[in-house]
């Protein structure tokens, strides 16, 4: 267990406070009857510094696991630590772009919602969203490599507690202590706990005013998709995939489809439309309710085109 450097006990034995001194005005009959009580200013930990921690070797390994679980690499045993650490910087470079886009599309979400008068409660679980995804660009450009190897270097080789790291890397101290959690369940072994947690703003859905939910619903009705709601709204689509999941889940809507029944066209009539009406194919397509190009079909056939003098 680590503790700071300090002098033997023994050393300066018999130097402490005296209770009965002229000083205190305490008698040697009062401080009998006392309960004295003696304290030593010290650091100790409360749990047992863990093995790995003394292998450096396992160290690397622990740390070096726990940073390619966090942005998703399969573990190789076969690659040096140097190939790994030169693999999680690599794929470090991706996720900032893909973090970069996502906090782009945050921060519009969270101007929409403040246009729109959303809920306070989506609102506060955005800004939190967009404050985690933020210091996920912040620590990976800096290097998250570096900075977890100096977590653990300052905590268990030099002493010093959370508040004290975090102030020294530019890190909050609840990051520093879920790190250290973290690493200690995965050499060990055991499941993480706290990724069991849903967030509590990831569980957050949008809540949009009524009059807003009511124009969604009217323009999907009229069989408008969801980009042409987002022109229509001038909102992003993102947004309103979110607003549609969270208020009618997997409703599905559309235009109303109309069923005509069919009809046959009467050839008697339209001969006699032809022949005595003199009425054009245009004039009967639209007397009859039917395509032109069907009433020319059925004309050609009759013979009706050649015989009537009408233009067609």
């Amino acid at each position: 267990m680590w503790t700071p450097p300090r002098f033997d006990l023994t050393q300066f034995a018999g130097r402490r406070t005296k209770a009965v001194s002229a000083k205190t005005r305490i008698s040697f009959a009062d401080c009998h009857s006392m309960h004295i009580e003696r304290r030593v200013t010290q650091q100790e930990r409360r749990l047992p510094t863990p093995a790995w921690v003394m292998n450096d070797d396992r160290m690397k390994d622990v740390v070096l696991t726990f940073l390619e679980r966090r942005i998703y690499l399969k573990r190789n045993e076969s690659l040096s630590h140097a190939d790994r650490i030169s693999r999680i910087k690599d794929e470090t470079k991706r996720h900032i772009q893909m973090k970069e886009a996502t906090l782009e599309l945050l921060l519009k979400r969270f101007n929409e919602g403040s246009n729109v008068a959303a809920a306070e409660e989506y609102l506060t679980g955005l800004k939190t969203e967009i404050q985690i995804v933020d210091s996920d660009i912040v620590l990976m450009k800096r290097g998250i490599v570096a900075v977890a190897f100096a977590v653990v270097h300052y905590y268990y080789k030099l002493g010093w507690n959370s508040s004290q790291i975090a102030e020294e890397l530019g890190i909050k101290p609840p990051c520093v202590r879920v790190w250290l959690y973290r690493l200690c369940h995965q050499a060990a072994g055991t499941q993480d706990q706290s990724k069991n947690r849903k967030g509590a703003y990831n569980s957050l859905g949008v809540k949009w005013p009524a009059h807003l939910l009511q124009s969604l619903f009217v323009l999907r009705a009229q069989g408008k998709n969801l980009s042409e709601c987002s022109r229509l709204m001038h909102i992003s689509r993102t947004t309103l995939v979110a607003a549609w999941k969270n208020c009618f889940g997997k409703l599905t809507v559309g235009k109303a489809k109309v069923k005509v029944k069919s009809r046959l066209l009467d050839l008697g009539f339209l001969c006699e439309l032809r022949t005595d009406y003199r009425m054009s194919n245009p004039q009967c397509a639209e007397f009859l309710g039917f395509s032109l190009y069907l009433i020319r079909y059925h004309c050609e056939r009759m013979g009706l085109n050649a015989s009537s003098k009408v233009a067609t």
